[in-house]
This record gives structure tokens, sequence and C-alpha cells, in this order.
């Protein structure tokens, strides 16, 4: 005879961490056969609930470089970077390689669609590499600044089943 199961299913949602970005830019003359070429520079500052397990509580540090060329309306990118993760008390998270590459599609002067796969080494020795898939959608708000609506659906045990967010994002 097997009993009634005991195991609970939680859910928890809320604000997450939020991140601040610095990027050089070295773009290439125009008509140029070059890609476009992005250095960047994160700090993820701990504004998750740390309680509810939406964050760690601890500063990440990340440098990355991305690539992109456009041709036409459609535009290829890549991404491939390393992130140094702040160690919790009493446990130590890894730190790791990170990569995505995917497309995006110019729909107007303002709107573009597109989707990238991301992978994302695992933070820890007892979890998997994150592996997903995020379809986004961009509008361009003013020439400076950006608004971005993405979804993500993951394909290992170390990404969410799904997820929304939204970017706003400002050039200087």
């Amino acid at each position: 005879m097997i009993g009634p199961g005991t195991a609970q299913t939680t859910s928890e949602s809320g604000l997450g961490d939020l991140i601040l970005a610095g990027t050089l830019n070295a773009y290439p003359d125009a008509g140029s056969d070059l890609p476009y070429l992005e250095l960047t520079a994160k700090v993820k500052v701990p504004t998750a609930d740390e309680d509810k397990g939406l964050g760690t509580g601890e500063i990440d540090y990340s440098l990355q470089a991305d690539v992109f060329k456009s041709f036409g309306t459609v535009t290829p990118f890549a991404t491939l970077g390393y992130k140094v993760r702040g160690d919790v008390d009493g446990f130590e998270l890894n730190d790791g390689l990170f990569a995505s590459a995917g497309a995006v599609v110019k729909m107007s002067e303002k709107l573009s669609l597109g989707g990238a796969y991301d992978f994302r080494e695992a933070a820890t020795d007892t979890s998997e590499d994150a592996s997903e898939v995020s379809p986004f959608v961009n509008f361009k708000v003013t020439p400076d600044v950006m608004l971005t609506t993405y979804g993500i659906f993951g394909f290992s045990d170390g990404s969410p089943d799904s997820g929304l967010g939204v970017q706003l994002r400002k050039n200087f």
C-alpha cells in the first residue's frame, strides 16, 4: 500500500538583482566587412530577496565580448564571457564561462524581433549548466533608449522552466 505523498512544491516571485554595465564599442567604418565588437563589464548589485531564494545577496562581476554584423534587416550575434561569482556564507560558488548566439530581425525603425540560445556553466558542483532559448522584442523608445521584453525557455535543470523579463537600456 502506498500512502499519500508529502512532497510540496513552492513558487517564489519578486524583484530580481540590479545589473549595472559599461560597454566600450569598437565599430568598423561604414561599408567594412569587419563585424562590430563590444567589450562589456557588468556588476550585479544584490537587490533580490535572499530569503525567497531569488538571489545570493552577493556582488558578481563579469566581462564579455560581443560581435555582430548586419546583413540587410538580419543581424546575427554572438557573446563569450566569464563571470566571477560572490560566495555565499558557508557556500562556495563556481566562476564560469557563458556564451550566446542568435539573431535579430529589424521589423521597422522602432521594432525588432529576435531569439538567442544561451549557455552558462553551473554555479555549483552539484548543479547543471544552464541551457535555454530566449525570444525577445526590442522597442526603440527614443534614439538613445531601448525597451526589451523577453521570455526564457529552459532545456536543462540548470535553467528555469520558463520566465519573462524586461530590460531598459540608455546609451550615452
